[in-house]
């Protein structure tokens, strides 16, 4: 019924409403009519002034410039411009108020004669005598003079700042150029020359150059640019000077006003209440609408609620129940409504129960938690229900009966065995783990020692008290959840320590607040292996030393032997010099002797330093991370691989990026690993032609890349795989842990070891060790200076203090 007088009060407020709206649309299209027409009339009237305004203009400057044209020649016959010509030329300045000077400029540029137009003095800018320069009449004069056609100049500011314009009519005299008669504009007096008064009362009239900007304006006034305008191109004088023209608004009369403000005012006070008139009645029809809904929405609600509702009055009668109450039972509203007990969803057997319960509702007492009973199906199935009791009164606040919803609980009962079971299980298992697992209060809570939660193992291993290392390691900010952090603990109860590797994560508990799952594990055993291993790879890593040096043992001695002979050589020629002097009773030569003492000690520290580098290379066990320099490293390595190569007639290849960055590394287990790849790259050599080793090292992306190559048989692709596996070995004697201990040392150092095949054969070990930030300024001295030299063939240094050795032998003993 309210939908239908909706649909009548909006029909019948219709037809005013859109009479009033016709009417007003009619209006307003007249008015826009008379407001376009006007607007046409005015744009035309516009088209027409500049036009003429332009034309009139242009007409004037031509007119002026044929009367130059032919009359100028004979004004360059007197210099001061005499009876001849002057009438001429008053003539032509009464007629043309915007001239302000005629003046002659010779073929240098220079004023011959000037006249001022009618009441206007000489410019200061043209005396007479001087040559012009300015770029204006410069570029005026030359292009009349090459075109031996009259020129405008661009526009320039004269006298006062005045915009001017100037016309060159060039003179010949027998073809000859002798100069020019020119005609200074002002362009704002040419402006009110031509313009007739009404356009100056109408328009505003500007004069803009090429760029836009205005020359001259005809008013001050700032017009709007929703003004009508209008502009044209003005030639003569051209360089795209452009007459503009912008109409002062104007106003509509008074009674326009006042006509249009009376129709459209009355139209609306006629709509306004016509509006109110409807917005009332639509109101109150929406009101009773709402009512309905309400009504209709109240029902709804109580229909599709999932819990069911029932009302008694005040005896125990039911006056009402919802879908719900009678989805849950399988009863009909109509078998329900009216009943007093005992009702039919009573089980048999706890009729009395039941009654019993009623009674004491109907009495008032109300459970606050409700009553959990059993209930019948009309099909004889039952289930548990939870009954919540409310009184019921109406609107003067009297009680007219009792509210009773009831809710399925069968369901929830099940959930929470589920989880009683699994609460069970998840203890059961918790108690059962190996590792000790806590949770602790956020970290702000960690002082108060609050343990939430502690199974059997934990307790075992630190009691019910919190560790307060365990507080200390979860306070070090430095270790993050990501991080395995080990501890050693010393138990009371065994007085023996124990070592623990504790893992933690930040979680929400039960109560949403912050906690700490803890983790803690015994690692006692792995941790005594994992120090036995790394007594055991120590072990390894120096016994593979000991067998590299065991293998170079001929080689060194040989190397030993030459500062040894040395120093012997020496030694018995400052002896034999002595007795010579003894038995010739002659002064002992001091200087000699000093020379060939000072040859022995430089022997001898050779000697010393071969051993001291051997001693520190066997004798070093313990990891020592330090700042080093890479290219000493190589070196190094080379002065002790160089031994080797000339046993085998090897040659060694050196290319070292200059400025190597820092490396944090333990510089001896990185020789290991060199003289370990070089070894083994000289040994793949030996049945093979091309007996050169290349070794290199570069700077790459934060890292150094120490290369060991050779032109050896390579590494077939099955032993590619397992090559660094270890007791793998390709050769008869080998023991197969030189690459499994180099890979080892290299990934110590957080790097790489990669093996690469080389084009035309060979292999290719390429070291990868990540660089301290600095950069490297300086170079350490290498140990072994005087075995080895950057960027030199440690073979060729050798050769040359062997060589020399061998001189200093024969100077001696000559002397």
């Amino acid at each position: 019924m309210s939908t239908s007088k909706l649909r009548a009060l909006n029909w019948y407020a219709t037809l005013p409403v859109a009479g009033m709206l016709a009417f007003v649309g009619v209006m307003a299209a007249f008015f826009l009519y008379l407001h376009r027409t006007e607007a046409d009339q005015q744009n035309q009237l516009l088209y027409r002034d500049v036009e003429w305004a332009q034309q009139s203009l242009s007409l004037r400057w031509r007119t002026n410039q044929d009367f130059v044209v032919a009359n100028s020649p004979g004004w360059t016959q007197l210099s001061d411009a005499g009876n001849a010509v002057r009438p001429q030329l008053q003539e032509l300045l009464k007629n043309n108020s915007d001239i302000q000077y005629i003046f002659w400029m010779d073929s240098r540029r220079s004023i011959r004669w000037i006249m001022p137009g009618l009441g206007s003095v000489a410019p200061q800018s043209r005396p007479i005598g001087q040559v012009i320069e300015d770029s204006a009449v410069f570029n005026a004069f030359t292009e009349a003079r090459e075109s031996s056609a009259p020129t405008y100049s661009p526009p320039f500011l004269g006298d006062a700042n005045a915009p001017f314009v100037e016309l060159h009519v060039p003179i010949f005299n027998d073809r000859a150029f002798i100069g020019t008669v020119a005609i200074g504009y002002n362009l704002l007096r040419s402006i009110q020359v031509t313009a007739s008064e009404q356009m100056l009362a109408r328009y505003k009239i500007d004069l803009a150059d090429s760029g836009g900007n205005v020359l001259v304006s005809t008013s001050s006034r700032t017009i709007h640019d929703a003004n009508l305008s209008y502009e044209l191109p003005l030639n003569p004088p051209g360089h795209g000077i452009r007459l503009r023209a912008f109409a002062f608004e104007t106003r509509p009369l008074l009674l326009d006003r006042i006509l249009v403000t009376s129709v459209f005012g009355l139209s609306s006070v006629v709509l306004v209440g016509l509006g109110l008139l409807w917005y009332f009645a639509r109101q109150r029809i929406k009101a009773e609408s709402r009512l309905v809904e309400e009504t209709h929405f109240r029902r709804a609600m109580e229909d599709s609620i999932s819990t069911g509702m029932r009302v008694m009055d005040l005896k125990g009668k039911i006056t009402y129940v919802n879908p719900a109450f009678c989805n849950m039972l399988g009863f009909a509203e109509n078998e329900l409504v009216g009943l007093d007990s005992p009702y039919p969803y009573w089980p048999i057997e706890q009729r009395q129960l039941h009654q019993d319960n009623l009674s004491s509702l109907l009495m008032g007492k109300i459970p606050p938690a409700g009553l959990r009973t059993e209930v019948q199906r009309k099909d004889g199935s039952r289930f548990f229900a939870r009954m919540y009791v409310s009184p019921l009164k109406n609107k003067q606040g009297a009680q007219t009966g009792w509210m009773t919803s009831m809710t399925d609980i069968t369901e929830p009962e099940r959930i929470r065995e589920q989880l009683r079971a699994a609460h069970e299980q998840f203890t059961t298992v918790m108690e059962q783990l190996d590792a000790a697992v806590c949770v602790l209060a956020g970290f702000e809570s960690l002082p108060s020692n609050r343990l939430l939660f502690t199974n059997q193992r934990y307790r075992n291993f630190f009691g019910d008290q919190l560790q307060h290392t365990i507080i200390d390691l979860l306070k070090d900010e430095q270790r993050g959840p990501e991080v395995d952090i080990a501890f050693e603990h010393f138990s009371q109860s065994t007085q023996s320590s124990q070592w623990f590797e504790l893992r933690w994560r930040p979680i929400r508990w039960v109560d949403q607040s912050e906690a700490i799952l803890v983790l803690v594990s015994d690692i006692t055993l792995r941790h005594g292996a994992q120090a036995l291993l790394r007594e055991q790879q120590e072990r390894v890593e120096r016994t593979s030393r000991l067998i590299s040096m065991g293998e170079m043992a001929s080689s060194l001695a040989h190397e030993l032997n030459q500062p040894l002979t040395a120093i012997s050589n020496y030694t018995m020629g400052g002896a034999a010099r002595l007795q010579q002097a003894l038995d010739r009773n002659e002064p002992v030569p001091t200087k000699d002797l000093s020379l060939m003492l000072e040859k022995t000690a430089r022997q001898a520290e050779r000697a010393g330093k071969v051993v001291r580098r051997i001693r520190d290379f066997v004798k070093r066990s313990e990891p020592d991370k330090q700042a080093c320099s890479a290219q000493t490293i190589v070196e190094d390595a080379l002065g002790l691989a160089e031994i080797d190569a000339k046993r085998m007639q090897m040659h060694i290849q050196v290319s070292l990026q200059e400025d190597l960055p820092m490396l944090m590394a333990d510089p001896i287990l990185i020789e290991q690993v060199l003289l370990n790849l070089m070894k083994n790259g000289m040994e793949s050599m030996l049945n093979g032609q091309n007996r050169v080793l290349e070794v290199s090292a570069k700077a790459a992306d934060q890292t150094i890349e120490i290369c060991v190559a050779d032109r050896g048989s390579g590494v077939s692709a099955s032993d590619r795989e397992k090559l660094f596996e270890p007791f793998f070995t390709t050769k008869a004697d080998g023991m197969g842990m030189g690459l499994n201990i180099c890979r080892t040392i290299v990934e110590f150092h957080q790097g790489r070891l990669t093996l690469n095949d080389r084009v035309g054969g060979g292999t290719e070990f390429v070291i990868s060790l990540p660089v301290i930030s600095l950069p490297v300024h300086s170079k350490r001295a290498s140990p072994l200076d005087e075995l080895t030299k950057p960027n030199a063939s440690t073979n060729n240094i050798n050769q040359q203090l062997t060589n020399q050795t061998a001189t200093e032998q024969s100077e001696t003993f000559a002397k």
